[in-house]
């Protein structure tokens, strides 16, 4: 960790160290002699850096709804501009300049939105505490998160801007209005410029509502392969304890093994208790252990590393990684026995190819002053340390009597017991304690968990992601919908004397039906049509958070047609039915 001069850049830093680097393999060829190279990382990138895709994810989806309730509220005021036209012009007529006229619609979109935003803040101030409920627990600087002045006041302005921009268009009608033909009723070339206007504007809410809704079903599609891929272990009814090792009684591996010998059998005894084991990590709690080895004849400095496991006996039979060839670590395999190691599935294929890895010998760089020569004894199944989506990586496992002295420091400051049980694991974390309390009261026991905890860790941020964007898929829907049955009734009331004309002339209410309905949907259709090459097109941020899915997935895609094309029937089905159930005379009389 270093703070870095102002006129160094991220470049050079990166050159100084990889030359200090250089250097130390030269000089120290047996600590240094397989380090590969230096990364430089700012530290807002370090701890914020992971939540970005998702916070750009959401904060994408924030302004999609936006636009969508602007477009609706434009619609809106549209419609409500055309049955006040008359009232408008009757307000002209009495010496009300056009100048008032404007700023009375501007004023009454601006108090829409004040209403709105503060109707806004209370919800926000209601739903963050549940927000940050469902949400994952490592979200970078989740404790800030709340509607503070900054929050309220940024909301505020935007909702009267909005309101404010919306409301500029019947403003803009009213300023250009045709007082005479108002007054007369007439006023027929404004409302078909209103009726198109409204049509462009559902257009662009159904694009907006299919770009949002699109995105939700992929990321929930994603969200499906993830949660289907195999971890390589059974993580259901497994107790996971870390201890921490005082380093002035545990200094050594005979140390740490008498410990192991002490506490083994205490826990295997607890009623409840399958089997036990310990290990230096467990899958999914993301800590990083490697060691470089040597496979025939490679080279120290082109070493490859493999995440380096240090394990008890059952350690495979209490997290159910299975044995795919050769056998488990034993009692046997202690000090004074031959070194022996376990590879996975992913390293006997890649360095050993069709033929067996049992039986084989490679050395390993884990903390000796030469690398030591062990026999692959066995291989296990592939097991995701890292996280469901994240590539299988190389495991090498040694027997924890084994493990080097210089090594063992890192066992003894992170330990973990695994025990598989009968009922909840979590039932018997106190009992686990106390058993460890009995044989050494130092001893610091954390992160008590479950392994069924550290799976749903890794999936929380993939979760949240995904009930927020199907949360706000599902208000810019409404919102849509709302805009496309506000303007499909507005074209049937405008178009009432036609509609009567027609079935006045034979039409039947079927016909009438359908007429209303293809009239409506053609902008839907679009606005669909548009969403979809928009998501396609530029998946490519998207990409970002997906998994085993493409943003053009054809199954997603399906599933966001359908959803809109039965909103959209479903909103535009009333004013339908109401043009259908016209009454010629009493439509050919009004008018």
């Amino acid at each position: 960790i270093a703070r870095i001069k102002p006129s160094v850049t991220d470049a050079q830093l990166t050159d100084d160290l990889a030359a200090i680097g250089g250097r130390l393999r030269d000089e120290h060829p047996g600590s240094h002699g397989t380090d590969i190279g230096v990364r430089v990382v700012r530290l807002h990138e370090e701890i914020g850096g992971r939540a970005a895709p998702m916070l750009w994810t959401l904060f994408g989806a924030v302004v999609i709804v936006l636009l969508v309730a602007c477009a609706n509220l434009a619609n809106l005021f549209l419609i409500r501009a055309t049955t006040r036209q008359r009232e408008l012009a009757l307000r002209t007529a009495l010496g009300a300049s056009r100048l008032r006229i404007v700023g009375q619609v501007l004023g009454e979109a601006a108090v829409l939105g004040a209403v709105g935003g503060v109707a806004g803040l209370v919800v926000a101030r209601m739903l963050v505490a549940a927000l940050l409920a469902i949400g994952p627990a490592d979200l970078p600087r989740v404790t800030e998160v709340g509607v503070g002045w900054s929050a309220a006041g940024f909301t505020l302005l935007v909702a009267l801007g909005a309101s404010l921009v919306v409301g500029l268009a019947p403003a803009v009608h009213a300023w250009r209005g045709d007082v005479r033909g108002a007054l007369q009723g007439g006023d027929r070339g404004a409302s078909q410029g209103r009726g198109r206007v409204r049509t462009l504007l559902v257009f662009a809410e159904v694009a907006l509502s299919t770009v949002l809704l699109l995105t939700a079903v992929v990321l929930g599609r994603s969200f499906q392969q993830v949660h289907a891929v195999d971890p390589g272990f059974r993580p259901a009814q497994v107790l996971t304890i870390r201890l921490s090792l005082p380093r002035a009684r545990y200094n050594g591996g005979a140390a740490i093994e008498r410990f192991y010998d002490q506490v083994q059998p205490r826990l295997a005894s607890l009623a409840g208790v399958r089997a036990v084991a310990a290990a230096n990590v467990v899958p999914m709690n993301g800590y990083l252990a490697t060691a470089a080895f040597f496979v025939d004849g490679v080279v120290a400095r082109d070493a490859p590393e493999a995440h380096y496991r240090m394990v008890s006996p059952d350690y495979f039979r209490v997290l159910g990684i299975p044995l795919r060839e050769g056998r488990g670590f034993t009692a046997a395999d202690r000090r004074d026995a031959r070194p022996v190691a376990i590879v996975n599935a992913t390293f006997a294929r890649l360095y050993f190819g069709a033929g067996s890895a049992v039986g084989r010998r490679m050395r390993l760089a884990d903390g000796g002053k030469m690398p030591r020569e062990v026999e692959i004894v066995g291989v296990v199944g592939d097991v995701r340390h890292f996280g469901l989506e994240k590539e299988v990586t190389l495991e090498a496992y040694v027997p924890l009597g084994q493990v080097p002295d210089p090594t063992t420091i890192w066992l003894a400051n992170n330990m973990y017991w695994v025990l598989h049980t009968d009922g909840s694991p979590l039932a018997l974390a106190n009992t686990v304690r106390r058993e460890i309390s009995a044989v050494d009261p130092t001893v610091a026991a954390s992160f008590v968990r479950s392994m069924e905890q550290w799976m749903a860790g890794t999936l929380a941020p993939r979760r949240f992601n995904l009930q927020l964007v199907a949360a706000f898929a599902a208000s810019a829907l409404v919102l849509a919908m709302v805009g496309v049955y506000a303007v499909s009734a507005a074209a049937v009331a405008a178009r009432r004397r036609e509609i009567g004309i027609r079935a006045a002339l034979g039409a039947s209410r079927r016909e009438v039906v359908t007429l209303v309905l293809r009239t409506a949907l053609t902008p839907v259709l679009g606005g669909l049509a548009t969403g979809i090459a928009v998501v396609v097109l530029a998946g490519g941020a998207l990409r970002r958070v997906l998994f085993g899915v493409q943003p053009g997935d054809p199954v997603s895609i399906a599933a966001a047609v359908a959803t809109l094309a039965i909103a959209a029937v479903l909103a535009n089905l009333i004013p339908a039915l109401r043009a259908a159930n016209i009454d010629p005379v009493a439509a050919l009389r009004v008018d």
